[in-house]
């Protein structure tokens, strides 16, 4: 069985990454037009969520960096990363997902 491509993997990045773009501003209109009240508490609500979510997408460029890295170094045939996949697959990225939720 083949594997997949590095120019996938890419692709696969650029994806989440437009996703969270999309998530964040999603969430900043949303706290935006339901804000009612008091100006003070909301414009502190709102740095406490932009904080979170910039943590969020932290956390997933530091998982997702070394991934896409080996494999571009891969690719260019700088280094033989075939062993690097398993580690990288079975460990580094799943902690992104065990953090996520901690986060919130």
């Amino acid at each position: 069985m083949e594997h997949p491509s590095t120019e996938f993997h890419l692709l696969c990045a650029d994806i989440s990454v437009l996703h969270f773009i999309s998530a964040y501003f999603s969430i900043r209109s949303s706290v935006r037009a339901g804000t009612s009240g008091n100006v003070e508490r909301t414009q502190q609500r709102n740095r406490r969520m932009n904080q979170r979510i910039a943590i969020i997408i932290l956390t997933d460029f530091i998982c997702w960096v070394p991934f896409i890295v080996i494999c571009i170094l891969h690719y260019v045939e700088v280094f033989d990363a075939t062993s690097w996949y398993s580690v990288l697959s079975m460990v580094i990225l799943p902690i992104n997902s065990v953090i996520n939720p901690l986060l919130l």
